[in-house]
Order: structure tokens, then sequence, then C-alpha cells
């Protein structure tokens, strides 16, 4: 469109169009435009941390926290150790001033838990929670979750593994199933891994593997959506080595591909994650051989054979007790979000971390939480798309406490529109635009002339054009052009276009994409008409009667804007650049004006 009552909204709301989405946006996410014409979530102007928050009044160990986007609900799964270590539920709140409210806790399971772990799963619109059993061998025990308002409503139990340790699980976007990995102490501390499938309240798993037959502990676990496999980092028992499986599922199936090293150090406590923007694998981890404090390393897979960069300290810091790093990506920041807490155990931090290449720098360190001295620890973190702020469950003592916090914005400026649906990284989705955008046509869409008219300059007839011989003619996409041939030297003349020089003639065919012919050529009324598709070849004018007659007619790309141009509403009510009392807007990308002027 190029016309200014098809830029301007719709009744009250704005034109909707599809854009490729950088980054997982959700439903109703304001979006900007980035600069190679994709659309990213917008962020709120300004960093804060919201107020601290109990959601348990007691001794609280293992939390796992997982944000369910149907429900717009966090959800909190720990080991309530006040009440014998069961496995407890919470639901949380959260508001876009990073305020959380809970509802009321709900036990999940009547026995000592611990390694607790929760998962949302979007294929089913419910959660997986998951801990250690101590009614049934500590096995892993694994639930279905429903949320309704603030209420879990728990379903059956599921066991599998034996003497399960260092549980941990992620979605797998591509095969829709939850990847659940842990060593099991029962079969001397072996990794082990299942594909979990939620199906109403039930869980069930398809078959067991043990993909790495050595002592393996604090194993932890991320996924690689561009290359479609599973990292999970552990502890070599044997030598303290950091090490990294990669893992592949196939629907209900899993299978290892390959073992590697990470840090030939003594390790602790590693910890994973992936940056979708970089396409790379953070792995952060305390390192005894210097002092423990903070290190880390990136990978990058081509398919299944990593690259893995040199190991480096990530900061002067110790970090303390339980899993003490945890990681989250940031999908509208493309950073790493990770939380820690300190050697004196009296303040937890969280970082952002910018990857490249194989490096990684971090933005300082900004404190989120101050505990007394006992401090805090057992962090899990969980993000929410639609305020885009980040979810922080811990312990502390004697309690179960909780922040949210969000990133300074880098992009509020590019905004464009609201997401109709959620939209996966990559993938195409529907945005309702600030008083709408796109176009196909910018210059004047009035019908353009051409006079033809048939001559011999000595070596056959041949086409002139507005009396050039076989002139070359720019035929601009979105527009239409009218070659008149009602002159009487046209006589058994018919034009005609193809994507070959001479048409017919040349070997080529007849192309028909928005023509159209009338009348008979040499006679009052005849003409050949076309409008020029988006994207049409270069073509050629021919006469289908006579070879030689005819030439080149180029269809270039200038019906589009062109970024950074102001256009103005031109007399006959299309946008141009030529300069008016009335400013449409500033280009922002080839189809779409940032409007000035609604």
């Amino acid at each position: 469109m190029s016309n200014l009552s098809d830029l301007l909204p719709s009744g009250a709301g704005g034109k909707s169009f599809d854009f490729v989405a950088s980054g997982t946006l959700a439903s109703g996410q304001t979006v900007g435009l980035t600069s190679d014409g994709k659309v990213e979530a917008v962020v709120g102007a300004t960093a804060g941390v919201g107020s601290k928050t109990q959601f348990e009044n007691g001794q609280v160990t293992s939390t796992g926290s997982c944000y369910d986007t149907g429900q717009d609900k966090i959800l909190v799964c720990y080991s309530d150790n006040d009440n014998s270590g069961y496995m407890t539920l919470v639901v949380g709140t959260l508001t876009a001033n990073n305020a959380i409210s809970f509802g009321t806790p709900v036990v999940a399971n009547s026995a000592y838990s611990n390694y607790c772990i929760a998962v949302f799963d979007p294929t089913s619109g419910k959660s997986l929670i998951g801990g250690q059993d101590g009614s049934n061998s500590y096995n892993g025990a694994f639930f279905a979750v429903t949320i309704s308002g603030t209420t879990p409503s728990v379903g059956s139990k599921t066991s599998l593994f034996g003497a399960a340790q260092y549980l941990c699980a992620v979605y797998n976007t591509t095969e829709q199933k939850i990847l659940v990995a842990c060593n099991e102490n029962s079969n001397s501390n072996y990794a082990a891994a299942a594909v979990a499938t939620i199906s109403g309240t039930s869980v069930s798993f398809g078959t067991k593997i043990v993909w790495n037959s050595q002592d393996s502990r604090e194993l932890n676990i991320a996924y690689d959506s561009v290359n479609n496999n599973n990292v999970c980092v552990f502890k070599k028992q044997a030598n303290s080595w950091g090490q990294f499986g990669i893992l592949v599922v196939s629907g209900t199936s899993v299978s290892v591909i390959s073992t590697h090293t990470f840090a030939q150090v003594s390790t602790r406590y590693p910890s994973v994650g992936y940056d979708v923007d970089k396409a790379t694998i953070f792995i952060t981890f305390q390192n005894d051989s210097s002092s423990s404090y903070l290190w880390y390393a990136c990978v990058t897979l081509s398919g299944n054979s990593p690259t893995t960069g040199t190991a480096a300290q990530l900061g002067q810091f110790v970090a303390s007790g339980g899993t003490t790093v945890t990681q989250i990506y940031h999908p509208v920041e493309k950073k790493i979000i990770i939380t820690y807490g300190t050697g004196s155990g009296t303040v937890g931090y969280y970082d952002a971390i910018l990857i490249s290449g194989l490096t990684a720098n971090r933005s300082g360190g900004v404190a989120v939480v101050s505990e007394p001295a006992q401090g805090s620890y057992y962090y899990s973190l969980a993000y929410n798309p639609d305020l885009d702020n980040v979810f922080l469950a811990y312990a502390s003592g004697s309690r179960g406490e909780s922040y949210a916090f969000n990133l300074a914005s880098t992009n509020s400026s590019s905004y464009v529109g609201i997401t109709e649906a959620a939209i996966s990284n990559a993938a195409t989705g529907t945005v309702t635009l600030q008083g709408g955008i796109n176009t196909t046509a910018i210059t004047n869409t009035a019908t353009t002339t051409f006079a033809i008219t048939v001559a011999n300059p000595g070596s056959g007839n041949r086409y002139y054009i507005d009396g050039a011989l076989q002139a070359t003619v720019s035929l601009s996409e979105g527009r239409t052009y009218k070659f008149d041939q009602s002159d009487g030297t046209n006589g058994g003349h018919p034009l005609r276009f193809s994507t070959t020089s001479d048409g017919t003639h040349g070997g080529g065919s007849e192309y028909t994409t928005g023509v159209t012919a009338v009348g008979v050529p040499g006679n009052a009324g005849a003409y050949t008409q076309i409008v020029v598709a988006i994207g049409a070849p270069t073509l050629y004018y021919y006469c289908t009667a006579h070879s030689g007659m005819g030439g080149t007619a180029n269809t270039p790309d200038d019906a589009r804007f062109t970024v950074g141009s102001t256009y103005y509403v031109q007399d006959d009510g299309t946008l141009g650049t030529g300069s008016t009392s009335i400013v449409a807007g500033e280009a922002l990308s080839a189809t779409s004006i940032n409007l000035v002027n609604t």
C-alpha cells in the first residue's frame, strides 16, 4: 500500500503485519524493530529490584522455580526442612514494579525431598516437579502440576532413577519434551537420563539410559536450540575436572553423543546456560585450584562437535553454599543472567553476562540480596516474558525468600507494536503496529504510459518507446505501466513480456504475471499493461510475431522506503520524499515507517 488511508490505524487499532522474531516473544509483548528488520521484545526503561518477599517461614533447601506462561504465574518447588523436608509448592504472582505475592504453600510429597526441580512444559500447559523421595529409597519422584489462580494441583507420583542426586531438567522446544538427568547413588553415582512426557495429570518416562559410566557429581543441564542438543555439565569425581556430555532427544528416547572436558582443574558446582543470540553454551564453576574463585568456559557446537574456549576467571569472589551459581537467558537483552552468593555469606548478586566469541564479560555485579551472616544459597531463577523481569528464589537462614528484578532497557526507542500471539525465536508471527506500517509501493502510483511505435531503422522492424529505438525501460515493482499500441504502425506487432531476451524467439515463454492485453495493435484503444509484481525478475518486451523487435525492461525494487529518509503525503495521497506540509514519518526499514502524523 502507499495511500495514507492504508497507513493509518484501522478503527481504534493499528495495522497488523508479520515479522520474524528475534528471541522468543510472549503474547502481548511490546516489540521493537531490529537493524535487520526483525522484531525483539522491548524492556522497561530502567533497571530495578523489587522488595524481598517471603514464600516460606521455615528453613528451606533446594529450590526449583519455573514460569507458567499460560497462567502467568511463578511456581516454586522446595524442601521444607521445618516440615520434615517435605516437597512443597507455592504459586507466586509478579507485577510490573517487581512486586511478588504468594498463595498458600501446598505439600506435593509427604516425604523428605532434596534436589528439587521445576520445569514448565508449554505443550501440556503444566509443570513438571521432581526431587528425592525419602519414603522410597531416595529414588526420584516426579509429578505434573496444574495451576489455577494461586493454587497448585499435584497429579500422581511417578518414580524413576535409583537414589537420585543432583537432579536437573530442561525443556526441549524441538521435541516438545522434558529431559531429566541426575546421578544415581545406587549405581556408583553414574550419570543417567530419561525423557519425560506430561499427559493429563500424569508423568511418564521413556527408556532410562546411563550416559556416563563414571562417578559424576553436581549435574546441571541446558538446551542448545540451534543444534537441538542438550548439554549436561558435571564434576568428574575421580579427578574433580569439569566435564560435559552432549545428549540428543528423539521422541521419548535419549542418547549420548560424547563427553568432553571444559576445565582440567579442581571444579565444584558447575552451572550451564545457553545464549540463543550467540549460539554459545556458557559454563560457570568454582575453581578450587584458584582460591575457589568463580571461573567460566564458553562452548560452541557445530552439529555435535564442540569447540571449547580457554577457561578464565569471571570474578574475584567465592561463590558459596548449595548449587552456588544459577543461570537463565535474558532474550531481550541477549545476555546470560547469573546469581551467586559471596564467600562472606552476607550478600547475593546478579550479573548480566555478555558473550563475545568464546569469551565473556560481566556487568560488575549488582547486589540483589542482603542477608544475615548465614547468607543466601540454593538459588533458582525463572524468566517472566510478559513483564520481562527475572524471579529469584533462595534459602536464607531459616526462611524461603524471593526477589524480582529487571535489567535496563537498551531498545525502547525502537518500539513499533505489540505481538498478537506468542512467537518462537526465528519464527514468523503477527504484530499489531502503533499507527500502522508497511508498504509495497511508495512512489507515485499513477499509471505510467509508454507510446509504442514501429519502424525499420535499416535492419528490420523495431519497437520505439516514446520515440527511442528499443529503449531500455525501468518498471518499478508495485507500479502499473501501459504500453500504448494504438498507433497504426503497431499493426501485426503484439507486444508481450518474457524472462528471456526476444521471448519465444529466443527459446523463452511469455510472462503473464500482472499482464493484460486490450484491443488489436494498430487500432484505437489497443495496449498491453503490466502491474509489476514485488520481486519480479528482469523482463524483456518482444513481438509475438517477429524476432528482434524488443528490448529490456528492468524491474528495480525502488518502490521501497529508504532507511532514514523522511516521507511526506503527496498531493495524490501517496507517500514520497518530496517535501510537503504533511509529514508521514521517517523510514525504519525498507518496508516500515515510524509514523509521526497519526
